[in-house]
């Protein structure tokens, strides 16, 4: 029976450290997936709202980098400033 308590003792440290690890590795973004492609950007023109909705306002950038992910793209101005915009609030995407 003692054998039994210092296993499941030892099986919940280890579980404890999993998880310990992973929460770490995640807020450190070792987790966090790779653009599909980046590059340097020629334009974009990004929305408030989706494209296709009326009376919306946008912003073109012209210089930068850019990286595409699944869901969305992140800009990165000469200054560092980045912008995050979703698939469908930009259009024009041109980057080398």
């Amino acid at each position: 029976m003692k054998g039994f308590w210092i296993g499941l003792v030892i099986g919940l440290l280890l579980a404890a450290g999993a998880v310990i690890l992973y929460g770490v590795a995640h807020r450190s973004g070792a987790l966090a997936s790779a653009p599909l492609m980046s590059g340097r950007l020629g334009s974009v023109r990004i929305y408030e709202k989706p494209v296709d909705v009326a009376n919306n306002s946008s912003v073109t950038y012209l210089t930068g980098e850019v990286r595409v992910y699944d869901e969305f793209i992140v800009v990165i101005l000469p200054d560092g400033t980045k912008h995050l915009a979703a698939h469908d609030f930009y259009s024009g995407l041109r980057f080398r």
